[in-house]
Parts: structure tokens; sequence; C-alpha cells
């Protein structure tokens, strides 16, 4: 796990890929580097800039052989040689469940990522617009 006294949350290191949509720019099987509650860190070269907005697309298949789709919208917040970190600006309220569940089940201090859960606002996920088009869009194109 990596985190740091100054971020809002804490990062939780997290072996996925996921699919970025900026407009017109796709960028496929991208490797995430970590993962937190307000956003994700994707490994990489892109050619955007900050602020600009994105669709974030994952599936994540649990142990018991379940699949679960994760979809957020994002805007790109730092660019570096290595990769771009993404706020999460919003998502339905199912990739917000899976987002927390991953979040406990990957962080090697689970009860500090349960207080960070307990303590800060994530009305952000219950956006239903962004819901439905994120999950028209995704399932257009998935």
């Amino acid at each position: 796990m990596t985190g740091s006294d100054d971020r809002r949350f804490t990062r939780v290191d997290f072996n996925q890929t996921v699919r970025l949509k900026f407009g017109e720019k796709n960028y496929d099987q991208q490797i995430v580097s970590n993962i937190s509650l307000g956003g994700i860190y994707i490994k990489g070269r892109f050619e955007q800039q900050p602020k600009d907005i994105c669709t974030i697309e994952a599936e994540h298949r649990w142990s018991n052989g379940e699949t679960v789709k994760f979809l957020a919208k994002g805007a790109a917040v730092r660019l570096t040689d290595e990769g771009m970190a993404v706020e999460f600006l919003s998502m339905p309220h199912d990739s917000l469940q899976f987002l927390q569940t991953a979040l406990l089940y990957q962080a090697e201090d689970p009860l500090a990522i349960g207080v960070e859960l307990g303590k800060h606002d994530v009305s952000f996920a219950f956006d239903d617009t962004a819901q439905t088009e994120l999950s028209d869009n995704f399932l257009q194109e998935g």
C-alpha cells in the first residue's frame, strides 16, 4: 500500500487493466498502478492534458468466478513519463460498491480504509445521469 500524509485518500496497489476513453482517443489494456477512493493512477504514456475528461471501464473476476463491471467518469489531473493520475468525478452506485470492496480486500490495513470510507463524502458516486450514460456506452462497446 502506498500513501502520504498530504493525500486525501490512501492509495492501494491494484493489479488490474482498464480501458480509458477520451472522446475518440481510446487506451485499451492499460495497467493500473494504484487506486484510491478518489482516483486511479495508470501506467503508460498518454497524449492527454490535465482536466481532459475520460470514461474508465474495467471488468474484474472475483475468485468465485463472478464478474463485475466497473465504470467511472474521471479527469486527468497529473501526467508524467511514467503514467497518469485520474480523479474520479462520477460513477454508478454498483461501481462505488466494487471500488470500496476492492480497496478493503487489497489494502494492507483494511481498518484504515474502513475509517476513510466512513469519514469522506462520496456523493459523486450517485450521479444517475452518469450511471445511465456510462452504462449505455459500456454495453454498446463492451
